[in-house]
């Protein structure tokens, strides 16, 4: 599952930031001797957080907060921590910030309502050709009508 944004913070009196590093960065992390009390975490082969770091802080930690942008929500929400009543995707609530709101709505009704007219370029010559048949049309009705 791609995961893009992720934070990882932890939920009790630690407060400083855990960084999350890709699981092949894992290995190379913490051993520098500038910076020993920062705490790197990743996701294993089993779907488990790994935690790595000189301080021992990190050992008492109990409880953390992971969040992201995930490109399959659904998948995102098996892992969701709590047990929940709503079954279908569709039901499920998803946060969205209010100023993204009306490009959402716009964007998906330009999706659902598609193209309102579509004009046929049969010649392919780069010129309007509707509308000089437009113009045509609506100068022999107006000269039909004169006569």
């Amino acid at each position: 599952m791609q995961i893009g944004s992720p934070k990882v913070t932890p939920m009790d009196y630690y407060q400083g930031e855990i960084t999350y590093v890709s699981r092949e960065r894992m290995r190379y992390v913490g051993y520098n001797r500038f910076l020993p009390n920062i705490i790197y975490c990743s996701i294993g082969p089993d779907q488990y957080l790994y935690f790595k770091s000189f301080n021992p802080q990190y050992l008492y930690l109990e409880k953390v907060k992971f969040t992201g942008v995930f490109e399959n929500a659904e998948k995102a929400s098996e892992f969701e921590g709590g047990t929940s009543d709503i079954c279908d995707i569709l039901d499920k609530e998803f946060p969205i910030e209010d100023s993204l709101i009306s490009p959402l709505i716009e964007l998906v009704l330009k999706e659902l309502a598609g193209p309102a007219w579509k004009p046929q370029d049969d010649t392919n010559n780069a010129s309007d050709d509707l509308a000089n048949l437009a113009n045509f049309i609506r100068r022999s009705v107006k000269n039909n009508v004169q006569a």
